[in-house]
């Protein structure tokens, strides 16, 4: 309990009693923290009733492991926004070290949720083994941007904690990390769109829009950043949930061959030709002898 309230309670009250000097004084706070702060625990805990919701059955397929690393590291990364949250904007060096260490790993997990997230799409296309170029070439992405996050430990390029606590950004890292970060996802998009016909149309949807509402996260923050929009990347994942419990995938995880659904599927639609209208297939003289 000692630790808990040094490293949790202390600093939130310290700096909701900052905030309400700020506000006192007729000044606006950089970040909101209380609201913030909540936005994400309630992030979190839809989480864990998502998890609690998967099937046994489906995480012990190559997508159902998938969905549940994703939703692991959406709850980590919530996690780490509320840990630097707590220890931003003060000036002593342990909270400083503290909320960088935290800024960091939460901009090396949202690489790797990225990275998942890819990874999902491409078993769900392609089978358990994917596409190699295209794994290749999400993968590489992915080393980029965690590099970047190393070598800022060190070098305070992309991003630094100053010395009133504030984030400082390095825009010329910053912005190739997160142009890297979109231009995954583009291609991501790009190739689920060539290969809509391996999929039914109903997963094609929550998979395009997956990086739409961190996107739009990251938007309305340029004008108003008052709140931590963070618990973006937990609506993203709630989403896809239905894909991730479903069988409407049209091609085999473990083969890449079409299913009894990619089947029936084909039938309904040939069958629903005005060819085949109902009167035609009772016709004795439809069917040869």
């Amino acid at each position: 309990f000692g630790c808990a309230r040094f490293f949790w309670a202390d600093p939130m009250v310290r700096f909701c009693r900052a905030m309400r000097a700020c506000v006192a004084r007729g000044e606006t706070p950089l970040v909101n923290i209380d609201s913030s702060i909540a936005l994400d625990l309630l992030s979190i805990v839809f989480m864990l009733v998502t998890m609690g919701g998967l099937k046994a059955s489906r995480t012990r397929k190559t997508s159902g492991r998938l969905y549940f690393g994703l939703v692991v590291f959406v709850m980590a990364f919530l996690l780490l926004d509320m840990l630097y949250l707590v220890f931003s904007g003060s000036s002593e060096g342990l909270s400083r070290d503290v909320a960088f260490a935290a800024k960091s790993a939460y901009f090396a997990v949202n690489a790797a949720i990225v990275w998942i997230w890819a990874r999902y799409v491409d078993c769900t296309l392609f089978g358990r083994g994917g596409n190699r170029a295209f794994r290749a070439f999400y993968t590489c992405v992915l080393v980029i941007n965690e590099g970047i996050v190393l070598v800022n430990l060190a070098s305070k390029d992309m991003f630094f904690i100053g010395q009133d606590g504030s984030f400082v950004v390095g825009f010329a890292l910053m912005w190739a990390f997160t142009l890297l970060n979109y231009l995954s996802a583009l291609a991501v998009i790009a190739v689920l769109f060539s290969q809509r016909k391996r999929v039914k149309r109903g997963i094609i949807v929550p998979f395009a829009l997956f990086p739409l509402v961190p996107f739009v996260a990251e938007v309305v923050q340029l004008f108003d950043r008052s709140v931590s929009l963070a618990c973006a990347y937990a609506v993203s994942s709630l989403m896809i949930y239905q894909v991730s419990q479903s069988d409407l995938m049209y091609t085999d995880e473990l083969t890449g061959l079409g299913t009894r659904r990619a089947l029936a599927d084909r039938l309904d639609k040939w069958f629903s030709c005005p060819f085949w209208s109902t009167a035609t297939i009772r016709s004795p003289a439809c069917f040869p002898m």
